[in-house]
């Protein structure tokens, strides 16, 4: 999909929402009760219970519960590797936790309020299509912090 001549997402029919849906869930929630230290500063809190039911009943929720958007980095000219969840405000206060998965990312919604409805195209389950956008690698704040990790001295040899 493109706006004023620049790529801006693109759509795919066929996936299932809910398998989607459940299996980004499920990731944040082992963060989030793994006692590895890498997964410290994930806790989803009176969350952690819900997501736990969720995922054994394979229920995603009703509309508005944990919504999650998928997203791709645009403009990648290398590998990106896995990272930690982190925990994001939107600009609206909801609290959010973003897992990069390569040259993908997904947030969803840990907050009971609802999502704003400009936000609608990208969450699974609100169409039957998917709409993933995507974010120009180079103009986000990842890439600096990427740049950072991979030329820290201690990186240099691996």
């Amino acid at each position: 999909m493109e706006e004023n001549g620049n790529a801006i997402g693109y759509y795919t029919k066929s996936f299932d929402h809910i398998k989607l849906k459940m299996f980004f869930i499920s990731i944040l929630w082992r963060a989030s009760v793994s006692k590895r230290g890498l997964y410290t500063k994930v806790s989803l809190g009176l969350h952690e219970d819900i997501f736990r039911d969720m995922i054994i009943n394979a229920s995603p929720g009703i509309k508005d519960d944990y919504d999650v958007q998928l997203f791709r980095f645009d403009g990648v000219d290398y590998p990106i590797p896995i990272l930690m969840p982190v925990e994001i405000r939107s600009s609206n206060g909801l609290l959010y936790y973003r897992v990069y998965l390569g040259d993908h990312f997904f947030d969803v919604k840990v907050d009971n309020q609802k999502t704003p409805e400009n936000h609608n195209p990208g969450i699974m389950g609100k169409s039957e299509k998917l709409f993933i956008p995507t974010v120009n690698f180079r103009e986000c704040q990842e890439y600096g912090i990427m740049r950072t990790i991979v030329n820290a001295p201690e990186n240099k040899n691996i």
